[in-house]
């Protein structure tokens, strides 16, 4: 007879289902796992527009990126001060690069993304919680201009396909990675009491990670499967764009050709609540009253979701993009429902299925854009920013390729949309070509870029470039085009020779007695260009007959000049050059001794720029600049952050090629055009430094 003990496991996997029997877990080779920080470059201090970079180099690591954050203190510059609920705010965009400097991906806008997704996902109770102040929420009953304005160190997660990726990062293939964040203008991350100036200072700027160190056995297994397939990352991520809603009932069109498209998110801001300081500028308006959206005449839903009353059915929509994980305190009824000040947010899922990868392929397999149809009963004057959430593979070959694709069909590892594909491959051979053409006369433009190699060597040797435009050896048929990169010089001057005069005459009597200052070429602070304008004034030429001492100051609350005499009274005349506009004195002024300015002074530097091309950006159709006064012919914009005489490389998202055709029928072309210019589309003065363009056409 056998023994009890013997009976009793015969029986027992009999009797109870298999799910409460212990089984060993499988067991892994043991590998050590420790916490690294990555300081970031410069610093120790930044300040709103600066760009902060922290480089993960290649180890023999993997990087968890679930435990994986970006680490800082941060305070506002003034008590009357306080940060913007969730301390991302401070970021306005992430960019990740590879080692060779190679735009991986461009995340514009974080700052309103997360804004979005923390109104929806995020409770009171986390918020109350010691992650949730960590994250720069402010508990219920917090003081938020108090604690703003106190040094505090923040932890944020990384969000982006790569950084917040449900495998762990081996580093050693990816060649190292670089993160730049760049901080917002102070404006959009603070609100203000008592007409304080918006602004805050962030230090001691680092990325925080779990690594897992692995033994010589798992690292020469990986070696060898690296060096025969190379390595493989799939990750969500988004596309950002703006869209033109200026009237009621429109139709708004978002050029996205992202071949797996997610999800969709409208955000709709009051131009009023962006333009006034004391108020949160991530605050969205719910002036809608329905919407619907239309890929290639099928409209889905197949009805307008109405937005009226409780916008009850928005939510169910809303709750389907987040797939079920809507408890945030953003979401009650007073905050999702507000005409200006709220919550409210059109969300869309586009996928069929919440278990495999099942993204919406219409717009890139038809050609088309999405349409969103609106009905408002009021009319708008928002700005409305769309975006795409999309699934993105990373492939990192042993050749130091980069491959990027933005689809994934059936299993992993199947590849679509080959022609979409970018490789980096030779990014450090355009960089290496840049830094030995730094000299003015070298053509400004550098290179072009096309998918035949004939006609590539053709553009390469032709000389025939006459007054900026680039005559092509034969005519160019192609269907769309993007600025692949572009390589500029910090070396223009906001007070320059097409800004650089004050015109102003004097009344004696019956007399006038007219004179020119002229302000020295360079970038001024506040401070810097009243004294400088003050003196010159002061010791203006003799022969210009002028009386009385000048005083010239700026109202720190308004931001507004003011121009005096003590004596004599005088007004302000215009003229070539004129500075006017960067005082702040517009339209026409009588005779005063003292004249106010009714604009903001703006002597900053440029920060923003636009590669321009009359002839190519004019013909395309589906241009998301072409709000611009001057039709299409902005093709990408570049926010500078670099300080002055620095040389940088700006490469846009890879998916912004825009179409000649709306159909897609190949256009020819038969010479190129290349500028940059400002804000107010006027060519920017380089000071005699080269500029250096990239285009790549379809």
């Amino acid at each position: 007879m056998s023994s009890t003990n013997a009976q009793f496991s015969q029986v027992l996997s009999k009797t109870l289902p298999p799910e409460m029997l212990f089984n060993l877990p499988k067991e892994s080779v043991y590998a050590k796992r420790q916490t690294v920080q990555f300081t970031a470059q410069g610093g120790p201090k930044f300040a709103p527009g600066n760009s902060i970079s922290v480089l993960l180099p290649p180890r023999d690591n993997m990087m968890d990126t679930h435990c994986t954050f970006l680490q800082f203190s941060a305070k506002t510059t003034d008590a009357n001060v306080a940060f913007c609920d969730g301390i991302f705010s401070v970021i306005d965009r992430v960019c990740i690069y590879s080692a060779s400097g190679a735009l991986l991906k461009e995340l514009p806008y974080y700052n309103l993304r997360q804004r979005i997704e923390a109104n929806v996902t995020v409770p009171q109770y986390l918020k109350d919680s010691c992650l949730g102040v960590a994250q720069g929420y402010f508990a219920s009953g917090a003081d938020k201009f108090a604690v703003s304005s106190g040094l505090h160190r923040y932890m944020l997660p990384i969000k982006s396909a790569l950084l917040a990726n449900q495998k762990h990062l081996p580093m050693k293939y990816t060649g190292g990675i670089r993160v730049e964040f760049t901080l917002a203008p102070g404006s959009d991350a603070c609100v203000v009491k008592n007409n304080a100036i918006p602004g805050y200072t962030v230090k001691d700027v680092c990325i925080v990670s779990d690594l897992i160190k692995l033994n010589d056995q798992q690292i020469a297994v990986m070696d060898a499967a690296f060096k025969k397939q190379g390595l493989k990352l799939f990750g969500t991520t988004y596309n950002h764009h703006f869209l033109n809603y200026s009237v009621p009932n429109s139709t708004l069109n978002i050029s996205d050709r992202s071949a797996s498209q997610k999800d969709i998110l409208l955000s709709f801001r009051d131009n009023a609540v962006l333009n006034d300081n004391a108020k949160d500028s991530f605050l969205r308006a719910k002036t809608i009253t329905s919407y619907q959206f239309s890929v290639a005449g099928r409209l889905f839903p197949q009805r307008p979701i109405r937005c009226d009353d409780y916008a009850s059915e928005a939510f169910v929509e809303l709750t389907n993009a987040f797939h079920g994980h809507i408890i945030g305190a953003g979401l009650t009824v007073d905050k999702f429902n507000a005409p200006a000040k709220g919550t409210f947010v059109v969300g869309r899922d586009l996928e069929s299925s919440c278990t495999v990868v099942s993204g919406d392929k219409s717009c890139k397999s038809q050609a088309v854009d999405m349409q969103v149809i609106l009905t408002s009963s009021v009319a708008p004057n928002q700005r409305v920013d769309a975006f795409i959430g999309i699934n993105v593979v990373y492939e990192f070959l042993p050749t130091s390729e980069i491959n990027i694709y933005n689809n994934v069909l059936g299993q992993v590892g199947s590849f679509v949309n080959k022609h979409m594909l970018t490789v980096l491959k030779g990014v450090k051979t355009v960089s290496k070509f840049f830094e030995q053409s730094h000299n003015p006369a070298v053509s400004s433009i550098a290179q072009m870029v096309t998918k035949g190699a004939n006609l590539a060597q053709d553009i390469h040797t032709c000389h025939n470039l006459k007054n900026g435009i680039l005559y092509l050896p034969r005519p160019l048929s192609v269907r769309s085009v993007k600025v692949n990169s572009a390589y500029l010089c910090n070396s223009w001057h906001a007070v320059n020779s097409k800004a650089n005069k004050v015109y102003l005459t004097q009344s004696h009597g019956a007399l006038t007695f007219p004179g020119t200052i002229t302000v020295p070429d360079g970038n001024y602070t506040v401070e810097t260009f009243t004294a400088t304008l003050k003196s010159l004034l002061n010791n203006a030429p003799s022969a210009y007959l002028w009386q009385g001492t000048w005083d010239v100051q700026v109202d720190l609350t308004t931001q507004k000049m003011r121009l005096a005499n003590d004596t004599v009274d005088f007004t302000i005349g215009t003229g070539t050059a004129s500075l006017n506009v960067h005082m702040g004195f517009v339209g026409a002024y009588g005779y005063s001794k003292v004249q106010y300015a009714s604009a903001l002074v703006n002597i900053s530097p440029i920060n923003l720029l636009h590669v321009y091309s009359r002839n190519l950006g004019t013909r395309l159709v589906d241009n998301m600049y072409s709000a611009y006064p001057q039709g299409n012919g902005v093709l990408c914009s570049i926010h500078v952050t670099q300080p002055f005489g620095s040389w940088f490389e700006h490469q846009p998202h890879m998916g912004d090629y825009f179409r000649f055709d709306a159909q897609g029928q190949a256009q020819q072309i038969d010479c190129i055009d290349i500028d940059v210019v400002d804000e107010n589309l006027r060519s920017v003065d380089f000071l005699g430094q080269p500029f250096y363009v990239e285009l790549a056409f379809i």
